[in-house]
């Protein structure tokens, strides 16, 4: 690292390194007591957590010694990006994700200017307006994940609540890129991401546990994660399934 092995991360601020060939981001953390690393998808962005004071020789070491995971972490995030996998078709015949469980789609054309989508025994009927794009079914479908999410959170998040210890104020559905949900802790709200109607139903359970043990441990640290193991004991297993996808956890 020539002299930058002997500079210091300075509190609050974020810059950046490269070694053995890789954009590293580092960002100071003055409570942590551990150095954390994560590679982001889309891109495979490596970013290093560590508490303020310690020596980018030190964090250097680190990402060396675990350079071999890096990269097959960033291996596997750009083999499942968007740029890496055909465009999912929305025509007749068509199969989609509900629930953990594929479902043909039976795409009819409309007279109308909209689109409407409908959940039957049979699949899901999309009927859609002449000219119709690509982005609208997609948008259309978007719509009955989120309808059907809608439909089973209050539930789900009430009896976790109570099994985890926290109160929820509220919740909210929306299409998020790169994590399957966020929880803001002072208006004790979580966000859920509606790609998760395509999961089995175990993992919006987990995640929705996964946000509310954030309302006792902000951070993601080793009380966090025994807090989220004891109230979803099958953790590993879900987790494994929703790391089939991009979005992190």
């Amino acid at each position: 690292m020539g002299d930058a092995a002997i500079e210091i991360l300075m509190a609050n601020k974020i810059t950046h390194i490269n070694i053995e060939g890789l954009d590293v981001e580092l960002i100071s953390k003055p409570g942590l007591k551990n150095i954390y690393l994560r590679v982001k998808p889309p891109e495979g962005l490596i970013s290093v957590s560590a508490p303020s004071g310690v020596s980018l020789e030190l964090i250097g070491e680190f990402i060396s010694h675990n350079i071999s995971t890096i990269n097959q972490a960033r291996e596997k995030i750009l083999s499942h990006s968007p740029a890496s996998k055909p465009e999912q078709e929305y025509i007749t015949g068509s199969k989609v994700l509900l629930w953990g469980r594929p479902c043909t789609l039976n795409v009819k054309e409309s007279s109308g200017r909209s689109y409407t989508i409908k959940l039957t025994d049979e699949g899901i009927i999309l009927a859609v307006p002449e000219n119709s794009t690509h982005e609208g079914r997609e948008a259309a479908l978007n719509e009955l994940y989120r309808s059907e999410l809608k439909r089973v959170l209050p539930d789900l998040i009430k009896v976790c609540a109570i099994r985890v210890g926290v109160q929820v104020n509220s919740f909210s559905v929306r299409n998020m890129k790169t994590c399957w949900g966020t929880c803001h802790i002072r208006k004790k709200r979580i966000i859920i991401n509606l790609q998760l109607a395509k999961k089995p139903p175990e993992c919006l359970e987990y995640v929705v546990v996964h946000e509310l043990v954030h309302l006792i441990e902000k951070n993601h640290t080793k009380r966090f994660h025994e807090l989220v193991a004891k109230n979803f004991p099958d953790e590993k297993r879900v987790k494994k399934l929703l790391a089939e996808s991009h979005f992190e956890i």
